[in-house]
């Protein structure tokens, strides 16, 4: 079982009981971007850390420390030693924080032994509200909630034989994960007591070298996922490798008895034993590894043996990450000896930008150790392995009751950090902090080219909006919004050039967005709307923790605002006051606004304009049109980020109106701040945006009674749905808020489901709605068939007010108990009106059991009757009953493609929806399909009784190996199996056009290692709607005969392409339309396209219309 840890990895991920490797589980589609993520390779790429530790005479020094951590003793100062602390990141909270809960409530198991180690643990967890039977995140006014963490599940309960969180009637523990609860919130715990302890003063003496030893046990004892090696001092020059590098998983104990080990020698020869951990590093030559006191281990030379004179690198992978932790108690003693071979090291001065090694203060005798920092720098800027790429080597420097220059220069050219340490408590938290720093770092992501997330264009205009992002290794991506034109079925930069490369489906080196002031190409963080964001002191950054009214100014995100203090902000107390730094909340609401606090351009300014936005890694920009004339109408253009920001764009300038971060985004802006190595993924508004204008008079713009209303959820950012009116694009209003707290929303999971609006007769009574599925439960990231206790529901709620009008689930307390709704459902609902009067009808959507079902809306009916439904289709591991083996268990995350098929026979609706597994891209055990299902009652409204078994996939004609096919009128509908490329699957809903299904597939690609992350394989598939039969030549072959082959054709874009779009480009694009008459009006051209990648014109020239089903066929 793949269970994936999505929580950020901090101290207690690195020290704690959890499941974590040096590489990165990702429960998305962005593990393509992270080496390594692929399980059809070996991933061996672990980071290499190499402690080097000082046996000199001088670590005999007895020092005044603390007693030895014990979690039974009571220890006094100002936190709760009855009480765990969280927060959200690796640093501790301050005395006076709220956010705490008492121990006897902590149920986790899992975080004790990390907790009782080192005071700390990271993970999901979540509360548990018995008035509601829910768990819940946690909240600072509830000290008395049980607290449960997903570490937990399966293994251990607060009831014996009861080893599963549950929600509802079952919980809150049950003896299964039927009812398991969504872990959508992390956090890290921190022991009252042990604050205490660090806080501590001393009582008792020992040595230097016996905290250094009990520290260092300590941390190996908790330490995961690194590889991990010792090397001493010698007696009296030089050091050797007393440990040669190793997965910790296998070296933890031998290592820990070879520090409890060390003896103690004279001399301090710094520079010296850096030097031979480089040569150990590179696999040279032994040099003071043999002929002293001390022999390099044979596990570290060639051949295993101490008969080599030659060191086996341990750098096997060219994406492996190398550190070096490097703790001295004094400064260099009899260490001038490498001087001259360190100094004589191939382009010396060119990697430590100086010809020889500079004399400093920090020698104890003479030159001693003078050429350690420029050691430090010669391993961090070369390459010092002949593989691929580059690799070098990243040091860290403790100075254990001494605070030397030489060592604090050594680890900043070094790339590394210095820390200063005096007891045991000091010095557990400064390698506490460099491995946690070491592990953040681990993940390799790497990208072919700028990833495209999706792009959109306004109706029957030229304009395309396309966003684009960067992954990234910190907590940060970049992203951004760009600006280009459709002419002739091409994407056309501000020059007036081609934007996008033929060859590789992506920007064209050298092209330009609109709005940027020189040549973007490829670079996602330039020019576009990041480029232009306002300068900080002027923008206008609103939030909701004053209520609805975003532009009061309650609301602005700015110092002095009531509510946005250090606690609720997340920001720690400073370390040496123990007092909250009230400039760096200032920082980081000015960083908020866009102040460069960090200098992040390199321009040598700080007080200038950071123009940065985060990463639209599943929006697309959603264009709002106000008013003006067509051809150049007055447009808002609105997009979301990771960042947790939603922004109002100018399309004309690229300049940013205003922009929103919800409340609860608020206390994580702290983390993007410090912007940190990570190797998990932080979501924030991920979830696509719906526009609506409610009271539409059809004439385009918005005037009079029209509202304009934004949609939107958080995806894998939390279990929110928005609704915000911008009828005023200057004066923005929240109308509601809904998540699983809310009354009636207890099912609700991650909101994945694009909510889709409708009008509803409901009593009698007309209601403008908002219907959106549950969204997803993140039980679905497993590898095995699972049903889900959240996401699986539908909702109906008032448009304006969000008040809930319908819900149907599986729990009791639905307006409509569907018992078979067992899965969660992501996908956005489809909604149609068959008769033609105007109100919502009928629903379709699927599931994540292989499901697809159909409502049927009851218009004037009371709420108890006003909607049926049931499983029309079963397609997935739900059709075994949890007997599916692996390649049975597809799942639709997409939404259904419903088209009314017209025969002089017959009539049906066909529901066209592909299988895919979004949440593991790189899966090749499923096989997936895309089915075209046949609805042959259109008209007839089904009640819940009246559903018969539903279409299993042995009833659905196979197609795959058929270039023409024939379907009976009473056949069940065809199926296409995915097998292009093993792991092919459909991550994107289809789209229809006169007859022709339209759709893209992926494929994980075959180029993957532990170092490199392959593009993948994306193809365009065109098939026939009624049959599935190839339409056109897509083969790129020259036959006329159409076969299988016939239906698809490969993009050249790596990563997962888009969806496909349909654009209806005017007659006025200079083109020349050889089948127009003269005088005729042919309308608006379909182009069609994936990406960046325009396939051209896929259809007759015709304008586009909305689509009703009609009884009479009208």
């Amino acid at each position: 079982m793949n269970k994936a840890r999505m929580h950020i990895v901090s101290m207690a991920a690195a020290f704690g009981l959890v499941a974590v490797t040096g590489g990165t589980a990702m429960a998305d589609d962005i593990e393509l971007f992270i080496a390594g993520e692929d399980t059809s390779i070996d991933n061996g790429a672990q980071p290499n850390v190499l402690f080097v530790i000082d046996t000199s005479g001088s670590m005999t020094s007895e020092v005044v420390t603390q007693v030895a951590w014990d979690p039974n003793t009571t220890f006094d100062d100002c936190y709760r030693s009855d009480a765990i602390y969280w927060g959200f990141s690796s640093t501790a909270p301050s005395c006076n924080s709220n956010h705490w809960f008492y121990k006897t409530k902590n149920m986790c198991q899992a975080s004790s032994g990390s907790l009782d180690g080192i005071g700390e643990w990271s993970g999901s967890a979540l509360a548990y509200r018995s008035n509601r039977n829910r768990w819940v995140r946690l909240r600072a006014s509830r000290k008395n909630r049980d607290v449960e963490c997903e570490d937990d599940a399966g293994v251990h309960g607060s009831i014996s034989g009861s080893y599963w969180a549950a929600n509802g009637n079952a919980g809150p523990w049950a003896g299964n994960d039927n009812s398991e609860p969504q872990w959508n919130y992390n956090y890290t715990f921190f022991d009252g007591n042990y604050l205490n302890w660090l806080n501590s003063d001393g009582e008792v003496t020992t040595t230097h070298i016996d905290i250094v030893k009990d520290v260092t046990v300590n941390l190996l004892d908790n330490l995961n996922g690194v590889n991990v090696g010792m090397m001493r001092f010698n007696q009296y020059e030089g050091g050797s490798v007393d440990f040669a590098m190793e997965n910790i998983a296998t070296a933890r104990s031998n290592l820990q008895d070879a520090v409890q080990n060390l003896s103690i020698d004279i001399y301090t020869p710094l520079s010296e034993t850096l030097y031979e951990a480089y040569l150990y590093y590179t696999g040279g030559n032994v040099d003071y590894g043999d002929g002293y006191e001390h022999t390099s281990v044979a596990s570290s030379r060639v051949g295993n043996t101490t008969a080599s004179g030659q060191y086996q690198t341990p750098i096997e992978f060219a994406c492996q990450k190398n550190y070096i932790i490097f703790l001295t108690d004094g400064a260099a003693t009899r260490d001038a000896g490498a001087e001259s071979k360190i100094e004589g090291l191939p382009n010396f001065g060119q990697y430590t930008g100086t010809s020889a090694c500079l004399d400093g203060d920090s020698a104890a005798d003479g030159r001693s150790g003078i050429c350690l920092d420029e050691m430090a720098a010669y391993m961090q800027n070369k390459d010092i392995s002949p593989l691929y790429g580059e690799q070098n080597v990243t040091t860290y420097t403790i100075g254990f009751t001494v605070d030397l220059e030489l060592l604090a220069d050594t680890a900043e050219k070094g790339g590394g950090e210095y820390h200063l340490a005096d007891d045991t408590t000091s010095l557990t938290s400064a390698l506490t902090k460099i491995t946690v720093s070491i592990l953040d770092d681990a993940a390799t992501f790497t990208a072919p080219s700028v990833p495209v997330n999706a792009f959109n264009r306004t109706q029957n205009l030229k304009d395309v909006f396309v966003s684009v992002f960067n992954p990234s290794s910190t907590v940060h991506w970049p992203g951004n919004m760009k600006k280009y034109r459709l002419v002739s079925g091409q994407l056309i930069d501000a020059n007036g050039t081609l934007a996008v490369d033929p060859v590789t489906g992506f920007f064209r080196e050298g092209s330009q967005s609109y709005w940027s002031d020189e040549p973007d190409d490829d670079r996602a963080a330039d020019g576009g709307a990041a480029g232009e964001l306002p300068y900080w002191g002027d923008r206008l950054l609103f939030t909701n923790i004053a209520g609805g009214d975003l532009n009061s100014a309650a609301n602005r995100v700015w110092p002095g605002t009531v509510g946005l203090d250090e606690d609720f902000m997340g920001v720690p107390v400073a370390q040496d006051s123990g007092y909250y730094d009230l400039w760096e909340i200032e920082k980081l609401l000015l960083w908020m606004n866009g102040l460069d606090v960090f200098d992040d351009d390199d321009d040598g300014d700080d007080v200038d304009t950071r123009n940065m936005m985060g990463d639209p890694l599943h929006v697309k920009p959603v264009p709002v049109i106000y008013g003006g004339p067509a051809d150049a109408p007055d447009m808002v253009v609105y997009t979301a980020t990771n960042d947790g920001y939603l922004h109002a764009i100018d399309p004309t300038d690229g300049s940013e109106l205003w922009t929103f971060v919800p409340e609860r985004m608020l206390p994580l802006m702290y983390n993007q701040y410090l912007d940190q190595p990570t190797t998990t993924r932080t979501y924030g508004l991920d979830g696509e945006i719906k526009h609506v204008v409610l009271n539409d008079d059809g004439k385009g713009g918005i005037a009079g009674t029209e509202r304009a209303i934004l949609l939107f959820g958080m995806r894998r950012g939390g279990d929110v749905m928005f609704a915000l009116d911008v009828t005023d694009r200057y004066d923005p209003q929240l109308l509601w808020v809904a998540d699983s707290e809310t009354e009636g929303f207890e099912d609700l999971g991650q909101t994945w489901s694009t909510p889709q609006v409708a009008e509803v007769n409901v009593g009698g009574t007309a209601r403008d709605v908002a219907i959106f599925a549950g969204g997803y439960d993140t039980g679905q990231d497993d590898d095995d068939y699972t049903t889900d206790s959240q996401g699986n529901a539908i909702y109906m709620v008032d448009l304006v007010s969000g008040q809930l009008i319908w819900s149907g689930g599986a729990a009791d307390g639905h307006d409509l108990v569907l018992d078979e709704m067992e899965h969660s459902i992501p996908a956005p609902m489809t909604v149609l009106d068959v008769n033609n009067d105007g109100y919502g009808d009928r629903m379709y959507v699927g599931d994540m059991g292989g499901r697809v079902w159909r409502f049927d809306i009851f218009n004037g009916e009371s709420v108890d009757d006003l909607v049926h439904g049931g499983v029309i289709a079963s397609l997935g591991g739900a059709a075994e009953e949890g007997g599916a083996g692996a390649a049975d268990l597809r799942r639709f995350y997409n939404q259904v493609d419903v088209v009314d098929v017209i025969r002089k026979e017959y009539r049906y609706l066909a529901l066209n929806v592909g299988s895919g597994y979004r949440a593991h891209p790189l899966d090749r055990d499923i096989e997936e399909e895309f089915f075209s299902i046949r609805d042959y009652d259109i008209f007839p409204q089904l009640h819940t009784d009246d559903y018969d078994e539903p279409v299993v996939i042995d009833e659905v004609i196979d197609i795959t190996d058929l270039s023409s096919a024939h379907l009976d009128s009473d056949d069940k509908g065809w199926r296409l199996r995915m097998e292009k490329a093993p792991g092919e699957k459909i991550l994107n809903r289809s789209v229809t056009f006169q007859d022709a299904i339209y759709f893209t597939s992926f494929a994980p690609g075959t180029g993957a290692n532990a170092c490199t992350a392959a593009p993948g394989q994306n193809r365009l598939y065109k098939i026939d709607l009624a049959s599935g039969d190839p339409v056109a030549n897509l083969d790129d072959s020259v036959d006329d005969d159409l076969n299988e082959d016939d239906r698809s054709t490969e993009l050249k874009q790596g990563g997962i392409a888009p969806g496909v779009e349909i654009f209806f480009t005017d007659s006025d694009d200079g083109d020349d339309d050889d089948d127009c008459e003269e005088g005729e009006d042919c309308g608006p051209k379909p182009n069609c396209g994936s990406g960046l990648e325009f396939i051209g014109q896929c259809g007759d020239p015709v304008a586009p219309v909305r689509t009703f089903w009609t009884q009479d066929g009208t």
